[in-house]
């Protein structure tokens, strides 16, 4: 297991910096130039607000995904909801759902199911008038050591409500994981991977899949990442049943 300390300094230097000078409005416009943004969390209230300037500037074709972590989680849906009003895709443990909804507004109880916990994100977000289209990324930690491996990852995506739900076609065969560090980002970049490239939500879980297990394949979180050639091999690797999308091709 693995433990992480947060020393702040750097980030929140750096936040200070930008908001004096003009940097912000330069920042403003690369993020206004790009196709997708990705956010993560920081430690103080400064960086969260620039990221909420930042997001408030992002127009209706762009998309935006978060990866929230235990640090804004912490806060609660409600203080987070300038964030999550806008976010098109999700990424988040299950547990962290769960603080997130008994921290808010919303009619919560700790033994719903995955379906309901995601249905009652769904009908907080709509009640404050929230329709953009979201993606639910759910990580389940203790699945990707021990038990069945379909329940590692679950993706839901709706609108103003949960409107499908999906998981990986993983089989319930055990798989060698030598190091979890770093799954979570690669199930991440697998995710938006296959959105960019097109893919079904269950092609989605199934790339996301992949790439978890791919940097849990050996020590460290990035040395056992594929490169795109190494791709279409690890695919049939981890899900021999499974056909590989075209899109996911040699030349993908």
């Amino acid at each position: 297991r693995r433990l992480l300390y947060v020393h702040p300094g750097a980030n929140a230097q750096l936040t200070k910096e930008i908001r004096k000078t003009k940097v912000q409005v330069s920042l403003s416009d690369r993020v206004q130039q790009s196709r997708w943004l990705h956010l993560s969390s920081f430690t103080s209230t400064a960086e969260r607000l620039l990221q909420e300037a930042l997001v408030g500037s992002l127009e209706q074709h762009q998309i935006l995904s978060i990866t929230p972590g235990s640090i804004y989680c912490a806060l609660g849906a409600d203080r987070l909801f300038n964030l999550f009003r806008r976010a098109n895709v999700i990424f988040i443990y299950e547990h962290q759902l769960d603080q997130i909804l008994m921290r808010s507004s919303a009619q919560y109880t700790a033994e719903s199911s995955l379906p309901e916990k995601l249905r009652k994100f769904y009908a907080w977000r709509s009640g404050r008038g929230c329709d953009e289209p979201l993606l639910m990324a759910i990580k389940r930690p203790s699945s990707l050591t021990s038990g069945d491996f379909r329940e590692y990852l679950s993706i839901g995506a709706g609108r103003s409500e949960l409107e499908e739900i999906s998981g990986p076609d993983a089989g319930s065969h055990r798989r060698d994981v030598i190091d979890s560090t770093g799954a979570g980002d690669a199930l991440a970049a697998g995710t938006i991977a296959g959105l960019m490239r097109g893919l079904s939500l269950s092609e989605c879980c199934n790339l996301a899949f992949v790439m978890a297990l791919s940097a849990s394949s050996g020590l460290g979180a990035r040395p056992h990442l594929p490169t795109k050639d190494q791709l279409v091999g690890r695919w049939h690797h981890y899900l021999p049943d499974v056909p590989l999308p075209a899109q996911l091709g040699s030349h993908g």
